[in-house]
């Protein structure tokens, strides 16, 4: 396999590939499982490339990752990612299907919280604070 490239290469092709809405074959495909440390590399590097943008972080979005997809991405714990202000819809707003490189519907719930949460040790208690 090949060596893995610098994160913000791999960041920005994975940005370019949203642009023109041309899939890339996944990064564990062509270098292998990715360790946590490469993941987050990766995501840091294609935050700021979306910050330098104009797009702004309004959260973080986690998924309880089934062992099916976990296996496919070939990472090494549960899913999460940022919730940028370009990808929030309002109730009603109409999502071009032509921006989207394999469209699938995926319901996802946010909330709005008050105050950041620190943990270790955060209950259910403190989200609903």
């Amino acid at each position: 396999m090949a060596e893995l490239p610098d994160p913000e290469v791999l960041a920005r092709e994975l940005i370019v590939a949203a642009e023109q809405c041309e899939p890339v074959e996944p990064f564990s495909i062509r270098y292998g499982p990715l360790t946590e440390e490469q993941a987050s590399a990766i995501r840091a590097a294609w935050l700021e490339w979306k910050v330098e943008a104009g797009h702004r972080p309004r959260g973080k979005k986690m998924a309880a990752v089934r062992r099916g997809w976990r296996g496919h991405a070939q990472t090494l714990d549960a899913g999460w990612g940022h919730i940028l202000d370009s990808t929030l819809l309002l109730d009603g707003t109409e999502l071009p299907a032509s921006h989207l490189i394999q469209p699938r519907v995926e319901a996802e719930f946010a909330f709005l919280l008050a105050h950041d949460l620190a943990g270790p040790g955060v209950t259910a208690a403190h989200v609903l604070a």
